[in-house]
């Protein structure tokens, strides 16, 4: 299964929501799923830190990046490490504002999984979660993480329309994974 991790790459992050972040990155690896971020810091690489630490793991730790190149990646200020691929944009959307490209790459990584897990986050996690929601993605949301984790519940309940997918909540990383790896099978 492709499992990809979104949330806040930035900002007040408390080290209690960065360590469930690293026990989601260890969850995906142990059962041998790949992992797919979207390349940033913040939540998202601290699960790819912590998926990397795991011994023999089996998945795949894949980047989705909003350059069109590793050289501009890096001018972004992105992390490299822990990533068996990283996958640019193509060079036609070089013109593209760089707000577009994140928009862009938001789509593509989403699009690349099975199921999307969601913790704390602001409107680019938003965005991914719309992005999830529309492609009919199975959801997991990290309760108790804060941002847009904790208004999920309510902005679902709102939105008044049925999707094929399941949206899956819990305060647990280790519960949540195994509970989107059951909706899998």
């Amino acid at each position: 299964m492709k499992i990809g991790v979104y949330g806040s790459a930035s900002g007040k992050i408390s080290e209690v929501v960065r360590n469930k972040a690293r026990i989601i990155g260890q969850q995906i690896a142990l059962r041998g799923h790949d992992l797919i971020t979207g390349a940033c810091c913040g939540l998202p690489y601290d699960a790819v830190v912590a998926a990397c630490q795991v011994h023999n793991r089996k998945g795949k730790i894949i980047g989705y990046s909003p350059a069109i190149s590793l050289a501009e990646h890096k001018k972004f200020e992105m992390p490299t490490d822990g990533f068996d691929i990283i996958n640019f944009i193509d060079e036609i959307y070089i013109d593209l504002p760089k707000s577009s490209r994140f928009k862009l790459r938001n789509v593509l990584s989403v699009n690349a999984c099975d199921t999307a897990v969601f913790i704390a986050g602001g409107i680019g996690t938003t965005n991914e979660f719309t992005d999830a929601y529309d492609l009919g993605k199975n959801i997991g949301i990290l309760l108790n993480t804060g941002g847009f984790s904790d208004l999920a519940k309510e902005i679902v309940d709102a939105l008044g329309r049925e999707k094929n997918l399941r949206v899956v909540y819990s305060t647990n990383p280790k519960k949540l994974i195994g509970t989107l790896e059951n909706e899998h099978k």
